[in-house]
C-alpha cells in the first residue's frame, strides 16, 4: 500500500479525546486514533501548547505529543490562543516551520 508522504504536521492545542467543554468535537476524537500512522505519514511532528491553556489542558497536549513522537513546544501564557486572549499572529508556528525547512536543505 502506498502512503502519502507529508512534509509535516503542527498542532496548536492538540487533543485526541473527548474534550467536556466541546462536546461537538467528540465525532473527531471518538473511535481509535491510530498514533502510528501519523508518525510514518508526517516527516515532521509538533505540538505548540500553552501551560495556562483554559479549554484543552496543557497535559493533553502533552500526551499527544508524547503519543505522536513530536516536538512539544510549550508556551508560558498563551491561554488558547484566541484573539480575545491577545493573540492575531503566532509565530512559534513561523519559527518551527522555519526549523522544518532548515532540516531539510541539510
Amino acid at each position: 500500500q502506498l502512503r502519502k508522504q507529508l512534509g509535516g504536521v503542527i498542532l496548536v492545542s492538540g487533543f485526541a479525546k473527548s474534550l467536556p467543554t466541546l462536546k461537538m468535537l467528540d465525532e473527531f476524537t471518538q473511535g481509535s486514533f491510530d498514533h502510528q500512522k501519523i508518525i510514518e505519514t508526517a516527516k515532521h511532528r509538533a505540538v505548540i501548547a500553552s501551560k495556562n491553556d483554559q479549554i484543552v489542558p496543557f497535559s493533553w497536549s502533552k500526551e499527544l505529543a508524547q503519543q505522536i513522537d513530536a516536538a512539544l513546544y510549550e508556551v508560558q501564557h498563551g491561554g488558547h490562543f484566541l484573539e480575545n486572549e491577545g493573540f492575531t499572529s503566532l509565530p512559534i508556528v513561523y519559527d518551527v516551520l522555519t526549523s522544518y525547512f532548515s532540516k531539510e536543505t541539510r
